[in-house]
């Protein structure tokens, strides 16, 4: 309803403001979903066994970067804690607030936050201390504008219309309603009395409370007339229901709940469960029914369940308190809030305050200031006895802490096999200790002789031996009647001491181990720098072999073996100070960073195969574990009979119930906060255009599992990017550089503190569009201009080769042509002239003579010679090209001197000088097929066709005569003839097309056909010809 009046809000005034456009109706159906589930959680809230004390308390002040003065708390459907303050609005994702702008064009409001409600469509109405309200929604702020709603605004409330009603500071308009787009200020026309209202609070019924300094009212559903409530109403009140639908109220005169709050009939014993000592404004019912609240100087109250729901005043005694000495952030306080996982959360003067879950438990009963630090041991029969500075406290299984010896300081204690306690108490330095021995719970001080000063550790072998180790003093043995004291070669004293068999015991000082006996005290050399690399703390005996703890980790000493594991392999394992075995198969290490649960047949394992991890658990000060170890001279862990863990630190005594143990089974949502963009960030993306060329990409998200967020972990994936899902731990941030362009969907999924897992997550669909030179044309271009560099790379290496070809041509053209003058000037001219001598004598010799016969003969044979000769000089040189039809007129008549068959030259086109080769080949091949047209085709026609085109040179010789086989011609000649192959060669040199066709009976035509560009000696040149021979 909210969502349909912003849509139909019109203008700034009386008629109210636009918000924009309406959402889809799945948003608003979603966001109402997940926000009425996130308040079925009842099985999330604080365990109500427990004192206020012992939950997790964090604060957050201005030192933290949390707002000064929260003076408002809600909790949006996807997870957000948004926090209204003095200086404005922040959200909170578990690891920083943010503050949020909230812009006003018109600026008349002040930052300051008042009043927050996030609506049943998962919209956030903010309400400012100078006056206004505004919403924000999907990253966008926008004010409810109206001229009369400018006053301080002091409660928000919606109806079960989906109207919202705003309590404002002012007398003359106290209260507003805004409902389908328009505001509508209420006053004595509906019933209400002069004056300003502090708080609305609706009820489930949906029944609308409003309340005030002394007033209490009510608006019934269906009516539009506020009654009055007949009751005692203090200062600043302020409502709450409980899971029952009653309702509570707090003010000035104290907490009480309404037996009848129509009547304003008080619940008998109610009034009693907190004092008046200040102004109960802020109250809470959480979903275990506990009542929290706070007031004006203060602080925090809590009252448990159980007093809730029990009449009589003797429940005042429940209320807890927890305040500024506490550790509060102020005494004032200003919102109690329980989240979607049962957390607490508190605003005051000073801060935030969180309670949640805490696992390791505070034992309030003991002090948190032992000068000497606590002792702590585990009994035979299962109890545990915890020693502070002047009393010894015993837990019995299933029960808690209660003292039992409070005169004196046991700071040792060890137990006999028969149940006797021995127990140590100093009394100073020179002094010796108090020796006291317990069995059957009653305790009597032993008076030994030469009783140790400062003990360290004692033990109980299986024969009744006492053994004693103490400060610069040998170890000692007392078996009932005298002492026998152990010394070793430069070792002044023994830290710490385990019994091993009857009379025997085992012995340590630094890193070095010893066994004792009644005889002799002896060293176990295992390779100390091997298996006891750091200092030795204490010895265990474990199912019938021994742990020894060293600062470094875990050495397992089992007959003659020895088998180490270090913190170099387990991170649990540093600094060492206390382990202990637990019923069951469980084992507990104290160390450094917290105590660990480990099953102690992974930890067996884990010994003897050094490539195996033992799953674990560890508990640490996000558990409430506070404090470090209480030294390596002192138990620090011990395990009762029940299973609880108690542990000792510095700061107090805690314990562990591994029986439980809270686990949060709600997975945390998930969101992606902002992307940056080369430095540039973006809030709330949703389907983003990056800018071209973007090189660096930082996407932030957040997993909202707010109860403890140091422990979620995250894992993220970019789609095209990452094979397999990215682990960054906890790390909140994703970082990718020099993406290719195109389409991408980031997914991001999240895991509360117990490994509980968002499978769904979110996504963020975004998309890098190609620069020009990453775009397809580009590369298109590239490729376009790659093979124009390549054909042009090949084009001028053809040239440079035709250069090359053409020049060995020339000197080759050049030397026949030499060759030819010499022949013609020498050989033929001589021969000319010998010739015409002999044919001088053959005039002087008689006809009738056979000599003359002879030498006719001779002469004729000579003519015959030189005409051949000058056939062969001839074609020594090149021809000219100058004219082709002169050349092929003179072929021919070459080739029939006696004009046997008709031959034809035609000519058509513009003459055209040839390339000198060209008029070579064109003449060899034009011979070849006049050779073969005059001697074997027996034609009677033969026709020489030439034609100068522009394109091309095309040369034709054609003849009627009996034409070739077609087998001839696919065989491309006959066999032992290359004619015809000769012919294909030489066009094929020159770049031509040679065609031969012929029809039986019909003759043969041989066509060439030439490129302009190799045939004419002055070719058009044009400028990407350069495969042209130069």
């Amino acid at each position: 309803m909210l969502r349909r009046a912003w849509a139909k809000s019109k203008a700034v005034g009386q008629g109210g403001a636009r918000l924009g456009a309406r959402a889809p109706w799945r948003s608003c159906l979603v966001g109402a979903i997940l926000f009425l589930l996130a308040g079925l959680q009842p099985a999330l809230a604080l365990d109500p066994a427990r004192s206020l004390a012992q939950y997790h308390h964090t604060r957050w002040t201005s030192d933290d970067g949390a707002p000064t003065e929260v003076r408002a708390i809600v909790q949006t459907p996807d997870g957000f804690l948004w926090l209204g303050a003095d200086d404005g609005l922040y959200r909170y994702d578990g690891a920083r607030f943010e503050p949020i702008a909230t812009p006003n064009p018109k600026h008349r409001h002040g930052s300051g936050v008042n009043a927050l409600l996030v609506t049943r469509s998962g919209a956030l109405v903010v309400g400012f201390d100078l006056g206004g309200v505004g919403v924000y929604e999907r990253g966008r702020f926008t004010y409810l504008e109206h001229r009369r709603v400018r006053a301080t605004v002091r409660a928000i409330a919606e109806d079960k219309d989906g109207a919202l009603w705003v309590a404002l500071g002012s007398n003359n308009s106290q209260l507003a309603r805004f409902h389908n787009g328009v505001w509508r200020i209420m006053g004595a026309d509906w019933g209400l009395p002069p004056g300003m209202l502090t708080t609305i609070h609706p009820a489930r019924d949906g029944t609308l409370w409003f309340g005030r300094d002394h007033w209490l009212g009510y608006l019934a559903p269906g009516t539009q007339t506020i009654r009055t409530v007949q009751t005692s109403v203090g200062v600043g009140p302020g409502l709450a229901e409980d899971g029952a639908g009653r309702l509570w109220i707090g003010d000035s005169l104290g907490v009480r709940r309404f037996a009848d709050p129509r009547s304003g009939r008080i619940a008998p014993g109610s009034a009693e469960l907190v004092a008046t000592a200040s102004r109960w404004s802020h109250i809470l019912v959480d979903h275990d029914q506990n009542l929290w609240g706070g007031g004006f100087g203060a602080g925090l109250f809590r009252v448990r369940a159980q007093a809730t729901a029990t009449r009589g005043p003797a429940q005042s005694r429940k209320v807890e308190g927890f305040n500024v000495k506490d550790g509060l952030t102020g005494e004032v306080v200003w919102a109690v809030f329980e989240d979607r996982e049962g957390t607490i959360w508190v605003g005051t003067n000073g801060g935030l305050d969180r309670f949640r879950h805490a696992n390791v438990m505070r034992q309030p009963i003991i002090g948190a200031d032992s000068p000497f630090g606590y002792s702590i041991t585990a009994t035979l029969a299962g109890a545990v006895l915890v020693g502070d500075r002047k009393a010894l406290f015993k837990a019995e299984p299933g029960q808690g802490l209660k003292p039992w010896f409070s005169d004196f300081n046991p700071g040792v204690i060890c137990e006999g096999r028969s149940g006797v306690l021995w127990m140590f108490a100093a009394q100073g330095a020179g002094r010796p200790d108090r020796v006291f021995r317990v069995q059957d719970g009653r305790r009597t001080e032993v008076r030994l002789p030469s009783a140790p000063s400062r003990t360290r550790a004692c033990a109980v072998d299986d024969a009744g031996g006492l053994w004693v180790t103490a400060e610069d003093a040998p170890a000692r043995r007392w078996d009932g009647a005298r002492w026998r004291a152990y010394r070793a070669e430069d070792i002044p004293d023994f830290s710490s001491v385990v019994a091993n068999g009857a009379g025997r015991a085992l012995l340590v000082r630094n890193r070095r181990l010893f066994q004792a006996d009644a005889e002799s005290l002896k060293p176990i050399d295992y390779g100390a720098e091997r298996f006891f690399p750091g200092n030795l703390v204490q010895i265990r005996r474990d199912r019938g072999a021994t742990i020894v703890v060293s600062s470094n980790g875990l050495t397992r000493l089992d007959k003659d073996q020895a088998r180490f594991i270090g913190d170099d392999r387990l991170s649990w394992l540093q600094d060492i100070n206390g382990l202990a075995r637990a019923p069951g198969d469980a084992t507990w290490v104290r160390a450094k960073g917290g105590v660990t649960q480990v099953r102690a047949s992974d930890l067996d394992r884990a010994f003897h195969d050094q490539a195996f991890t033992p799953p674990s658990r560890t508990f640490s000060l996000l558990d409430g574990l506070v404090g470090s170890g209480t030294g390596a001279l002192r138990d620090a862990v011990a395990v009762g009979g029940d299973g609880r863990v108690w542990l000792a630190t510095t700061s107090g005594v805690f314990v562990i119930d591994p029986r439980n143990l809270y686990r949060n089974r709600i997975a945390p949502p998930v969101s992606i906060t902002s992307m940056t963009v080369d430095g540039k960030a973006t809030l709330q993306p949703q389907d983003v255009v990056l800018p071209k060329g973007a090189r660096s990409l930082q996407i932030d998200y957040a997993g909202l599992s707010l109860s403890t967020p140091e422990r979620v972990k995250f894992r993220y994936k970019l789609g095209g990017v990452d094979r397999d899902w990215v682990d960054p731990g906890r790390r909140r941030q994703a970082f990718y550089t020099n993406l290719k362009p195109g389409r991408y969907v980031f997914q991001v999924k999240a895991a509360n503190e117990d490994g509980v897992w968002n499978e769904t997550g979110a996504s963020l669909r975004f998309e890098l569009p190609p620069t020009f030179a990453q775009s397809k044309l580009f590369a298109a271009l590239c490729i376009l201009a790659g093979a124009l560099a390549a054909w042009l790379a090949y084009a001028l290496r053809l040239r440079q080769v035709s250069r090359s070809i053409q020049s060995r041509m020339q000197d080759r053209i050049a030397e026949r042509e030499r060759i030819a003058r010499d022949l013609h000037d020498t050989l033929l001219q001589g021969m000319q002239g010998l010739m015409l001598k002999f044919h001088a004598a053959t005039r002087h010799v008689p006809e009738d003579l056979p000599a003359h016969r002879q030498l006719e003969s001779a002469l004729d044979r000579a003519d015959d010679v030189m005409r051949e000769a000058r056939e062969r000089v001839r074609s020594l040189r090149t021809a000219s090209g100058e004219d082709l039809t002169l050349t092929l007129t003179e072929l021919a008549a070459r080739a029939d001197p006696d004009r046997k068959v008709e031959t034809r030259l035609l000519t058509e086109g513009a003459v055209q000088s040839l390339d000198p080769i060209v008029a070579d080949e064109i003449e060899m091949i034009v011979g070849e097929a006049l050779f073969n047209a005059y001697r074997h085709a027996k034609a009677k026609l033969v026709v020489i066709e030439v034609t100068y085109d522009p394109r091309q040179l095309g040369v034709r010789v054609r003849d009627d005569g009996v034409g070739i086989e077609q087998a001839v011609l696919v065989a491309g000649g006959r066999q032992g003839h290359f004619g015809l192959t000769g012919m294909r060669e030489r066009a094929a040199r020159i770049g031509g097309a040679l065609a031969i066709r012929s029809r039986p009976a019909a003759g043969v035509e041989v066509e060439l056909v030439v490129p302009s560009s190799s045939a004419y000696r002055a070719a058009p040149r044009r400028w990407w010809d350069l495969r042209r021979p130069v």
